[in-house]
């Protein structure tokens, strides 16, 4: 297998497939039938694991995100002439419409192409970037390369990031697909769909220092953006420690878990899953009904998955105003709602 430049690299990167297919077979597979393209040469080398993102031409923007579940393609006939070169797909999680468009990616030029611009520098072509000057207005006007595989290095993968999250700070039912994160700056190349014993033995401490910027065609506020942000890392990984500190060893989802909780952790034959809320005065009975109902959601998915029983928990920032009536709500579905005051509930 030839030498690439991300070889060498700290950095995992993902993968971008830039296509016209049909949407209903996006995030499928990968498949390449020209044996003499630059896909054919790449097509083998995304590890298993590695994240896809899903260019659709025929819409202009990306609709999807998706994860490589093989290791090396399968030449076949897959209902078109000639040899054709396929690995599978999994997982493929499914963008809104309108949001990761080109026009909003060109919002972004200066960063994409500083982006492109450190990496030219540091290693030189090719890159396999996804996109590309165009014409006189050169990066303003970027565009998706002519190719059907292309390289997302991480510094791309963030851009797409936050994008995602300014979406769901005005979208508060907008779940922002948690495998992104889980995926980010993972130093080793290890395949993350390797086994659950070493999978469910991963604990990723969350970020508290997030800083948010956007382009200039944002006008939102992202300070508040940035107090949420930090105040779920605050809430997890406080609970992440008061659970090492009693002897119990949390982890992080990944890709070999059904659902895309914030943190999980056993306790004797019990599974525990815990999604993470932070709350302030405008939102917080929204936040606490999407809380309960993604908790169950991802209780059912483990339940189903891992054949085992799962205890739902729902931790937020600190007591909610109403907390007699949202504990209530919470016992009667089985939910635990804790706050850092009462993680010891955990323990009964």
């Amino acid at each position: 297998m030839a030498n690439f430049w991300w070889d060498s690299s700290d950095s995992e990167v993902s993968w971008v497939e830039i296509t016209r297919r049909p949407y209903k077979d996006i995030g499928s597979n990968l498949w390449v039938v020209n044996p003499n393209s630059v896909a054919k040469k790449l097509i083998d080398h995304p590890r298993k694991g590695s994240l896809v993102f899903h260019w659709d031409s025929s819409r202009g923007e990306f609709v999807g995100v998706s994860i490589l579940a093989d290791r090396v393609s399968k030449p076949g006939k897959y209902g078109t002439p000639g040899t054709t070169w396929r690995r599978k797909l999994t997982m493929f999680d499914e963008f809104p419409t309108g949001l990761l468009t080109l026009e909003n990616i060109r919002r972004h030029a200066r960063s994409v192409k500083k982006i492109h611009d450190s990496l030219l520098k540091e290693h030189a072509s090719p890159l396999h970037f996804p996109f590309a000057p165009s014409g006189a207005s050169g990066w303003k006007k970027l565009k998706p390369r002519e190719t059907y595989l292309a390289v997302c290095p991480i510094e791309l993968k963030n851009l797409i990031l936050l994008i995602l999250d300014e979406y769901q700070s005005v979208n508060p039912w907008f779940e922002n697909p948690k495998m992104i994160r889980t995926f980010s700056g993972r130093k080793n190349k290890k395949s993350v769909l390797g086994s659950k014993k070493q999978l469910n033995e991963i604990y990723k401490k969350a970020n508290q220092e997030v800083t948010i910027s956007w382009g200039n065609g944002f006008k939102l506020n992202t300070k508040g953006l940035e107090h949420s942000s930090r105040a779920h890392a605050r809430i997890q990984n406080s609970l992440g420690l008061w659970l090492k500190r009693r002897g119990l060893k949390p982890f992080s989802p990944n890709a070999s878990h059904s659902a895309l909780f914030d943190i999980a952790w056993k306790r004797g034959s019990t599974l525990y899953i815990c999604e993470v809320k932070s709350l302030n005065r405008v939102n917080e009975d929204q936040q606490l009904r999407l809380g309960i109902g993604q908790v169950l959601h991802y209780q059912q998915l483990m339940m189903q998955s891992q054949k085992m029983k799962v205890t739902a928990v729902l931790a937020v920032e600190r007591q909610p105003t109403d907390h007699e009536t949202w504990l209530a709500i919470a016992k009667r579905h089985g939910v635990k709602l804790v706050w850092k005051e009462t993680f010891k509930e955990l323990l009964t």
